[in-house]
């Protein structure tokens, strides 16, 4: 994926949650978002809790935007054979609806002047840690494949850094936002899917679907990799890029 589509599909992410959920706040970088050494530096201290981590990023505006809950996207591009994308929930808000619905009331009393902003903030700080919903991470480096220990393209699920869940589609910035709300924002995906009632004309379902199918697959593995567990794999032929493979092999012969 090239950077002009890499941003289109930003933007087009945004409007999924801004225009078809409702669940926007902000839009604060509509570009490829560049490295925060103070995020990075936070983020890869092993002491570092999650609440330390996402707190550095919002703190910092070090996200493309930010949605109602609080949660935010990360979306960065390094070359069409490297990019990541993030999803960090607000671990005192996200998935927890009676913390939502409290939000939102203090906001509202905040927007007609019963509470001031500092009184609405203090409140919102004194909600209970629950991180109901993980961060999630997709990454695709081809330059870091390494045959079973390191997929080209993975998720990291939660906080642990050698947790690779292998993939077998070239996920986007949309396919990954729609991934997101449809699993942690389903009061607000529901209702715009024809498997819940909807018209087949707005189904995010099938939309999903779409975008899915319109994604390329990865042929970064191998014929003993293609026989464990990848998600997406019933994407992915049985018989795939055998020249990949018989690179790959030439490349161990070399090594030994």
């Amino acid at each position: 994926m090239d950077a002009p589509e890499f941003i289109r599909q930003i933007g087009h992410a945004w409007n999924l949650f801004d225009v078809d959920l409702n669940l926007g706040r902000a839009m604060i970088c509509p570009v490829l978002l560049l490295a925060d050494d103070e995020v990075r530096r936070v983020a890869m201290e092993p002491e570092s809790s999650y609440a330390e981590i996402y707190r550095v990023g919002l703190s910092r505006s070090a996200y493309n935007f930010i949605l109602q809950d609080y949660s935010y996207f990360q979306f960065s591009w390094e070359s069409e054979h490297a990019w990541r994308m993030a999803y960090f929930p607000n671990p005192w808000i996200t998935g927890v609806a009676d913390a939502q619905e409290a939000v939102e009331h203090w906001e509202a009393m905040e927007a007609v002047g019963y509470l001031t902003h500092e009184e609405a903030s203090d409140l919102i700080g004194e909600l209970p840690y629950m991180a109901s919903v993980p961060p999630i991470r997709f990454e695709y480096s081809r330059s870091q494949y390494r045959e079973i220990s390191h997929p080209a393209a993975h998720f990291h699920i939660g906080r642990d850094v050698d947790n690779r869940w292998p993939c077998a589609v070239l996920l986007g910035p949309l396919a990954f936002s729609m991934m997101i709300a449809r699993l942690y924002y389903p009061e607000h995906w529901r209702p715009r899917s024809s498997f819940e009632g909807a018209s087949a004309a707005d189904c995010l379902d099938l939309r999903f679907a779409e975008v899915i199918q319109g994604s390329q697959v990865v042929h970064d593995f191998t014929r003993v990799e293609r026989r464990t567990l990848h998600l997406g794999r019933n994407m992915v032929p049985v018989e795939q890029a055998p020249e990949h493979e018989t690179q790959h092999l030439r490349r161990r012969r070399r090594r030994r």
